[in-house]
């Protein structure tokens, strides 16, 4: 929930908090003082509201600390203002962690000389959120499927029972990089059929690293507010297709943090 405040009224212009850092959320469109109805990174209650630069206005809460670790507690909380923000407005995420010293110090370092930057951005995520998707094989399907379309791996680990770790290492280490290459080979072919049938309906598609050997796909997708829905639908047909071999995990709508790598400068 958003609060605006009274016209030429902003919450930091207190001593207290003037004089504190300030910790970034994310920028927005506008030039009036808000208010939000969440509690600041920290656990102390502190007040998250804008500050107003220009057309623009960061989002912040006074901090008295100069660097976060990325404990689930502080990743939690600070989530949970973007969230809170993302609500009512078009955010540009800032990196977790980023601390101005003082209340000018945002529009020095932040807003002004990033200015049209964070216009551009804002104009590209308008009407747009994140969804992350990850796909990944099923308990036992990734290795049979492998040695079902390479008899010669199969033949080969076959080949080896009977005989001591020792005497047959060689042939060990053949069999890990064969099944190396051909685990690649078929994430690639996989990733990308998939990534084919749901690509269309994003406006930026972002391919991230796998997370383990059972994973065939992960990837960030900036998409249109209105066609989340159809991205649901077009990943719920790919579940039913592959309901005994694959396991998809649709994630959002989040912050576009894959998209976007704000932060004040030096």
């Amino acid at each position: 929930m958003t609060s605006q405040l009274p016209n030429g009224t902003a919450p930091l212009l207190d001593n207290a908090t003037s004089e504190q850092g300030q910790y970034l959320y994310c920028v927005i469109a506008g030039d009036d003082p808000l208010t939000f109805d969440v509690d600041g990174i920290g656990g102390a209650g502190d007040k998250v509201y804008s500050l107003p630069f220009d057309g623009l206005s960061a989002v912040v809460s006074a901090s008295p600390e100069a660097e976060y670790d990325g404990t689930r507690r502080n990743l939690t909380a600070h989530m949970r203002v973007l969230e809170t923000v993302m609500a009512d407005h078009t955010i540009v995420p800032i990196r977790f962690g980023s601390v101005a010293p003082t209340p000018e110090a945002v529009n020095e370092t932040l807003i002004k000389p990033q200015h049209e930057t964070i216009r551009q951005v804002l104009s590209e995520l308008e009407g747009r959120a994140e969804m992350g998707l990850k796909v990944f094989w099923m308990e036992g399907v990734l290795y049979a499927e492998v040695l079902a379309v390479r008899p010669d791996i199969a033949q080969l680990r076959d080949s080896l029972m009977g005989r001591s770790p020792d005497e047959s290492y060689y042939e060990r280490v053949k069999i890990g990089e064969l099944l190396e290459s051909a685990v690649t080979e078929k994430r690639a072919r996989e990733a990308e059929e998939l990534l084919n049938c749901i690509a269309p309906l994003a406006h930026r598609v972002k391919r991230l690293d796998a997370l383990g050997e059972q994973m065939v796909l992960n990837v960030a997708l900036l998409i249109d507010r209105s066609k989340i829905e159809a991205l649901e639908e077009a990943i719920a047909k790919l579940d039913g297709t592959h309901a005994e071999r694959l396991l998809f995990k649709l994630v959002g709508p989040t912050a576009p943090y894959n998209f976007v790598d704000l932060m004040p400068t030096p």
